[in-house]
């Protein structure tokens, strides 16, 4: 079996070895459940106490600060909806147009109940401008949710400037940001940024899918979304994934530690893959300068992405035509919000990358879009 080209690594990435191994060792030895009373219950409730103090470490938070979830689509649900759950009646929440489904879905569920939700369109570039945001933000905003680096394009928001103006307009708004794709690919001063709330996961950084988590600053009051045994502070009850969230630390340790040179290692297989736009017809979606290098969303006119998409996976390169959660309905939100016209999104491809992507998998697939747009 030919080797596979995976250029879909904002959808999900591959688990480290050392992450497997993590797992596998506290799935076998730590088995009992956290709540319990006995030797076997206390083990697995000090090693997500290890896990918990390791990622808040790395992040600068205090670990009871930390609520872990099923992912990011949860923690961002609990976020918005628990922030919901406590605020006036008369409340208002603020977003942009260009967010996860998981957000905006999220966000539309509000509207449904009568919430008032103000939606800030992006410019050109897929980036939220924080003037035009927070003119949008009243006395009775009560959050506000962006989200930090954009699945389907790479554009990356600033959120330092953004959480400042929200805070200097009313330190009591809290501040949602959505860091599922950049957590362990870029640092985030939480703190610094006056964010309350800071949704992640751990398969997006070559951890375990079923893991995620949930910042929320000290203070900071949300409403659960489960009811149950009152585990983590009664804010997510349920028995904890024990070994998936030892696994999580362990790959957010090998994120940071390995940060600036994966960081260079995507850098490098963009800019050859970049070499595809020589071709009439192929264009970048989105800021090269400012966006992540991580994700590369391109438009080949005249070719649905789709068509394309396939024509790459029986050359053994995988890629998405965007959001994997939007993939099964072939929506192209980002896109669209940014302006791109509804041709143009339909002829989009993303491809995004990881550690173990090379320039040599990046040249391969130049090649391989070379003979399929030829041939097409």
């Amino acid at each position: 079996m030919r080797p596979v080209i995976y250029f879909d690594n904002a959808a999900s990435t591959e688990p480290l070895d050392e992450v497997l191994r993590v797992y596998t060792r506290a799935a076998k030895e730590i088995y009992g459940n956290p709540s319990s009373l006995h030797g076997y219950g206390v083990a697995a409730e000090n090693e997500i106490k290890g896990a918990a103090s390791s990622i808040a470490e790395l992040l600068g938070v205090s670990p009871d600060e930390l609520v872990f979830t099923s992912g990011g689509t949860e923690s961002n649900n609990q976020a918005i909806s628990g922030a919901a759950s406590r605020a006036r009646k008369s409340a208002n929440f603020v977003t942009t147009a260009a967010e996860h489904p998981s957000v905006s879905e999220c966000f539309a569920a509000l509207k449904k109940n009568n919430l008032t939700v103000k939606v800030v369109e992006t410019g050109a570039d897929g980036r939220v401008d924080p003037v035009r945001l927070l003119e949008a933000v009243d006395g009775d905003t009560a959050l506000v949710s962006v989200v930090h680096i954009n699945n389907e394009t790479g554009a990356v928001n600033q959120i330092r400037e953004i959480g400042a103006a929200i805070k200097r307009a009313d330190k009591n708004i809290l501040f949602h940001v959505d860091g599922v794709q950049s957590f362990g690919k870029y640092r985030v001063d939480l703190y610094g940024s006056g964010v309350d709330l800071f949704s992640f996961s751990a398969h997006k950084i070559h951890g375990l899918k079923g893991v995620g988590c949930l910042f929320v600053k000290n203070g900071t009051r949300l409403s659960p979304l489960l009811y149950g045994g009152g585990q983590q502070r009664e804010l997510r009850p349920g028995t904890e994934n024990a070994a998936g969230i030892t696994a999580f630390a362990e790959a957010s340790r090998v994120a940071y530690r390995d940060m600036d040179k994966n960081f260079k290692i995507a850098a490098s297989v963009r800019d050859v893959l970049l070499k595809i736009t020589g071709r009439d017809g192929a264009a970048v979606n989105g800021d090269l300068k400012n966006g992540s290098p991580y994700i590369l969303n391109m438009s080949f006119a005249g070719h649905k992405g789709e068509i394309i998409l396939n024509a790459l996976s029986g050359e053994g390169i995988y890629v998405s035509t965007g959001s994997a959660c939007n993939g099964r309905r072939g929506k192209q939100n980002a896109l669209v919000k940014m302006g791109v016209t509804a041709e143009r999104a339909e002829s989009a491809v993303r491809f995004s990358f990881s550690r173990f992507n090379t320039i040599g998998e990046a040249a391969e697939c130049v090649g391989a879009l070379d003979k399929i747009l030829d041939r097409f």
